[in-house]
C-alpha cells in the first residue's frame, strides 16, 4: 500500500455558500476536538504524510488553530490553510510562521461582486489581510474560484496579485452533482489565457475536464491512495470527502482503519465508483496525477515549477 501524499482534515462542519458569517460562528458544536486532531496528525506524521490541509468551513474559526500548526510543525508536515480573510488580520501575528501555503480567497476585483460570490461581506478584508500579511513579511497567494460569471476578473485580480508580487490562483469551480459541461465551457476559455507571471493556471487540470474527466475503466482519480480525509467528528472518509460512502472510526488508529477490508474494497474501487464517472473535482486529482507519467503529469509538474518561480525566485 502506498504512502498517502497529503491529509485533509476538516476542522470545521462545511456550510452552505450562502450561510452567514456569524451563523457558522456561533455553532461551537462544528469544531474537531483540538486532542483528538493532534493525537491524529502523529498518527498522520508517522504514517509519511508530509502535506497536511487544514479545511472546513472556515478554518479560522477553530479557536486552537495556532496549536494545531505548531503540532504539525513538530510532525513534520508542511500545511495549507485556504481564507476568506474575516478573522485573518486579527489572528495574523498568531499565524505567522506556521503555514506554508496560505491562500486568501478573492473572487472579483468588484466589491460587490465578491461579497456576492462569497455570500459575507469580505472584501475589504482580504485587502486589509493583504497589507497585514506583507507587514508580517508572509507571502500569501490569492485564490479565485473561476467561474462563467466572474472570468473577466482574472485580469483584474491578476494585476492586484503583480502590485504586491502575490501569485493569483485560478482555480476553476467543480459541480460533484454530475453538470459537468459548465466546466468544459470554461475550460476551454482557461486553457487559452497566455501565461504570465504571478499567475498559476493548471493546465492539467483543464485538459482532464477537457478529455471529459475521469473515466472509471481507466481510473486516474488516486483520492484513496494519495490522501487522507478526516471529518470534524474524527472519521476516515472514503472514498473522498465529496462522495463519502463510507465513513471509518479511527478510535482505534489511522493506520488501523487503513487495515480494515472498508478501506481496502475503497482502495480497489478508487476512480471506478458510478459517481466518479466524468468527476473533475480538482483537489483529489492534483496530488493523483504524479502517479503516471504522461501529458497531466507533465503540465502538472511544468505548472508547479512556474508557481515555485513566481512566488520564490522572482523580485
Amino acid at each position: 500500500m502506498s504512502k498517502p501524499i497529503l491529509c485533509f482534515y476538516y476542522l470545521t462542519y462545511c456550510c452552505n455558500a450562502r450561510c452567514s458569517f456569524c451563523d457558522i460562528y456561533q455553532r461551537e458544536s462544528g469544531f474537531a476536538d483540538s486532542e483528538m486532531v493532534k493525537n491524529h496528525l502523529k498518527q498522520l506524521g508517522s504514517l509519511g504524510v508530509r502535506y497536511i490541509d487544514f479545511t472546513g468551513g472556515e478554518p479560522l474559526l477553530h479557536p486552537d488553530l495556532p496549536s494545531l500548526l505548531q503540532e504539525a510543525d513538530r510532525c513534520g508536515m508542511h500545511t495549507s490553510i485556504t481564507t476568506n480573510c474575516i478573522l485573518y488580520p486579527k489572528m495574523a501575528r498568531d499565524l505567522k510562521g506556521l503555514v506554508d501555503i496560505l491562500h486568501f480567497s478573492l473572487d472579483s476585483a468588484d466589491k460587490a461582486q465578491h461579497d456576492e460570490l462569497r455570500g459575507a461581506p469580505c472584501f475589504d478584508k482580504v485587502l486589509e489581510s493583504i497589507d497585514t500579511a506583507l507587514n508580517l513579511n508572509e507571502r500569501p497567494d490569492l485564490l479565485m474560484t473561476v467561474t462563467r460569471d466572474n472570468f473577466d476578473q482574472i485580469e483584474p485580480l491578476l494585476k492586484i496579485a503583480a502590485e504586491h508580487k502575490l501569485v493569483l490562483v485560478l482555480n476553476p469551480i467543480f459541480d460533484y452533482r454530475n453538470q459537468r459541461e459548465p466546466n468544459r465551457e470554461l475550460a476551454k476559455r482557461l486553457m487559452e489565457i497566455t501565461p504570465r507571471k504571478y499567475l498559476y493556471n493548471n493546465t492539467a487540470f483543464l485538459k482532464m475536464i477537457l478529455q471529459g474527466g475521469n473515466d472509471p475503466q481507466k481510473p486516474r482519480c488516486k483520492a484513496v491512495s494519495s490522501t487522507i480525509a478526516v471529518s470534524p467528528e474524527g472519521e476516515l472518509l472514503l472514498p473522498c470527502y465529496h462522495h463519502a460512502v463510507d465513513k471509518l472510526s479511527l478510535d482505534d488508529g489511522i493506520a488501523a482503519a487503513r487495515e480494515t477490508s472498508t478501506f481496502k474494497q475503497a482502495l480497489q474501487n478508487e476512480g471506478r465508483y458510478s459517481f466518479c464517472a466524468g468527476c473533475v473535482i480538482n483537489c483529489y486529482f492534483d496530488p493523483s496525477f504524479i502517479y503516471t507519467v504522461d501529458e497531466l503529469f507533465l503540465r502538472s509538474i511544468m505548472a508547479k515549477a512556474k508557481y515555485v518561480i513566481d512566488k520564490f525566485l522572482t523580485s
